[in-house]
């Protein structure tokens, strides 16, 4: 599986810009391979449930390898319970409803489209007046050459507001609903806007029905709040791209390269734009214009499907599914507990048990990446950890009872004992017991650390 995943990983397949037969074969892939994946998913959930047969069981979970809450690594029932209050449902005139939190109040409007996100707890508006949020834009893509390979800079300056409205509003488990159908001719778009007890995070869902050629799709997502830089996730850290272009560097860098999310802020206050899935974005000033009714802020766009017709003509046509999700007051902590959390598969029948480590992050943002077992075959355990923030980080790790007695020493990354002496370490005391052990880290700082019974 992993070969194979790494075979559709090649600069032709991952993008979209081979032929027909290669999608259709790619597809075939994914399909097969994740079905294997959930088989064995569930398959060591009853390995645990053997094991632990006295532990509560989780109907639907997810397993986050950070959470701001402290629970990284530990199943996590989805829709879990929560003492905040049900989330307040209200329509308003023209169309409009109205959801609120007690953290957040939102402002959807008849064609689905959000003209306010209110963070509360600061008294400060998200979205700028005279921009609507969640607007789906249909760009004209017609590249001169290589149609499938390339984003015109003109085609961002080329966009077609698609209209929608709001078909339903419901709630479940204390949580809000609103459901908007938009449509361009045979592309619809069906989206479920969800607003949960005492969240900061506004969550989007889309069921997408692609019909379109030489169209490229994006959601607006503008926020207010004037930033000359955004900041996005990447592995192991962060990079920093311009939203004011001042060079021609900086205007060649009109698409980036979205990961998890990007991190957008002033100098007191930050939102965060949750991608589910890997895909690009752009992000431009909004210039204020009092007497056209138009607040500052940054115009972010997430893209979503394009429509290429050579060298496959079909390419993406057919259904899709995107979430992503807006973060008030958002920290590099809590946009990566909320990535972590989107992007988490969801499992079945799991087990309420403690993980086999886990790390607390005494100050600075730790996150521990992943675990597995040493490939040795010595049945020790391998954890990966890092700070995630770019800056001083301090930790101590935690492991569980069924290791009690173990110790913990650091490795290279291939998980030998030869450390380079020109690299920093992590675990300043060498090899020690590795309950409670304390581990130091500079700015994106990360360490492989052996754990042996």
């Amino acid at each position: 599986i992993w070969k194979t995943l790494l075979l559709n990983q090649f600069h032709d397949i991952l993008p979209g810009s081979a032929i027909a037969w290669v999608h259709r074969e790619a597809r075939e892939d994914y399909r097969r391979d994740l079905k294997r994946l959930a088989e064995i998913a569930q398959d060591m959930c009853a390995v645990l449930r053997k094991a632990n047969p006295q532990a509560d069981l989780l109907a639907e979970a997810r397993i986050s390898q950070f959470r701001n809450d402290g629970a990284s690594w530990r199943a996590s029932r989805i829709n879990e319970p929560t003492n905040a209050l049900s989330v307040l449902t209200q329509t308003l005139d023209n169309g409009r409803v109205l959801l609120a939190n007690g953290v957040l109040s939102v402002t959807i409007e008849a064609d689905g489209t959000i003209s306010s996100l209110l963070d509360e707890e600061h008294g400060r508006e998200l979205v700028p007046a005279g921009t609507r949020l969640g607007q789906y834009e249909l760009l004209k893509d017609e590249p001169a050459v290589w149609d499938a390979w390339e984003i015109e800079r003109e085609s961002l300056l080329m966009a077609n507001a698609m209209t929608g409205s709001i078909e339903s509003v419901d709630t479940e488990n204390g949580a809000a609903r609103v459901r908007v159908r938009t449509a361009d001719d045979d592309t619809v778009i069906t989206t479920t806007i969800t607003l949960r007890p005492g969240s900061h995070t506004l969550d989007f869902h889309a069921d997408i029905d692609w019909h379109e050629r030489e169209r490229f799709l994006k959601v607006a997502l503008p926020l207010g709040i004037v930033a000359d830089q955004a900041t996005y996730d990447c592995q192991y850290g962060l990079v920093r791209r311009p939203i004011v272009k001042n060079t021609a560097s900086d205007e060649a860098k009109y698409e980036s390269s979205t990961n998890r999310f990007a991190l957008i802020g002033d100098a007191g206050y930050a939102a965060a734009v949750i991608n589910g899935s890997v895909y690009g974005s752009d992000a431009t000033p909004i210039a204020g214009n009092a007497a056209e009714g138009r607040d500052s802020g940054t115009m972010f766009r997430l893209s979503l499907l394009s429509a290429p017709t050579f060298p496959d003509p079909r390419t993406d046509i057919g259904s899709h599914e995107f979430d992503w999700s807006v973060v008030a007051n958002a920290t590099v902590g809590r946009a990566l507990g909320a990535a972590g959390v989107l992007n988490a598969p969801v499992l079945h029948d799991v087990p309420d048990i403690t993980p086999l480590a886990s790390i607390e992050s005494v100050n600075g943002t730790v996150v521990l990446d992943w675990m597995k077992l040493a490939d040795d075959g010595s049945g020790d355990l391998i954890v990966r950890a890092y700070e995630a923030a770019g800056g001083q980080a301090d930790a101590t790790l935690h492991i569980c009872p069924a290791l009690a007695g173990a110790s913990v020493h650091e490795t290279n990354v291939l998980e030998g004992d030869n450390l380079a002496t020109d690299l920093p370490v992590a675990l300043q005391d060498g090899r020690q017991n590795a309950e409670g052990a304390t581990l130091h880290f500079g700015p994106f700082q990360l360490a492989t650390l052996r754990i042996t019974r």
